[in-house]
């Protein structure tokens, strides 16, 4: 027997109390899923390492207050050494709210499961950064029923068009299932120039230009290298 449609009528709706978003990160990251997309190499993963912990230590970022929360970071394509050299090039403290784990299951097999049990074991986990993911929309419900946000690192296709959020990467299926969906895109490989465009549900269409700085910055033994530096929103650089 086919399940009837389960419906709420108008006049109960309209009486309800409007449900603001639930921000991770103030005007750029509310609950949900979202999709950071940009070609290989290009700097995505310095990118949401300084997000991780900026929201871990409830920090500005870029200039946008946080939501002090823990933070989950699913480093599939990376070590533990080339997390803590980018660490060391971005701060000199981190918060233990943030985790890291090097391997997980596929979607098909079981990751869901794996953060459930993860997000039931810490409560207070508000981000969780999938660093990278071919299919993301098994995800959505994930983020829906814990109310946090999940970021999906992802690569845009090598050809180019006048619309940056068609250079993703299974454009239809990939956006249609996320709430927002950033594009990371420099002027040339070797530029330090770039622009993050943002567009979503819950978010106001933005472009943010970034400087990724190269020049290195002691710190005692160490030195931070490559981290993005924001030029805010409407400023020009």
């Amino acid at each position: 027997m086919v399940e009837p449609l389960q419906t709420v009528d108008a006049n109960w709706l309209i009486q309800q109390p409007r449900r603001e978003p639930v921000w991770v990160v103030e005007d750029l990251m509310p609950a949900g899923l979202h999709l950071l997309t940009g070609a290989p190499k290009i700097g995505k993963s310095w990118l949401v390492l300084d997000l991780a912990l900026a929201v871990s230590a409830g920090r500005p970022f870029w200039g946008y207050a946080t939501r002090r929360c823990g933070v989950l970071y699913l480093a599939l394509e990376d070590t533990l050494a080339r997390i803590q050299g980018r660490m060391w090039g971005l701060s000199d403290t981190a918060s233990e709210r943030l985790c890291f784990a090097l391997n997980s299951r596929s979607i098909a097999d079981g990751l869901v499961d794996q953060l459930d049990d993860f997000a039931e074991g810490h409560e207070d986990t508000g981000l969780v950064i999938v660093d990278t993911l071919q299919k993301v929309r098994a995800l959505k419900g994930f983020a829906d029923e814990y109310g946090l946000a999940i970021l999906a690192v992802h690569h845009t296709r090598k050809t180019g068009d006048d619309d940056v959020f068609n250079t993703v990467s299974g454009t239809t299926c990939t956006t249609g299932s996320a709430d927002s969906t950033f594009v990371l895109a420099k002027q040339g490989r070797a530029s330090e120039y770039a622009t993050l465009s943002l567009t979503g549900r819950d978010v106001e269409f933005q472009e943010l230009k970034l400087r990724f700085n190269d020049s290195p910055i002691k710190n005692g033994s160490r030195s931070r290298r490559s981290h993005p530096n924001l030029a805010y929103k409407s400023q020009t650089i």
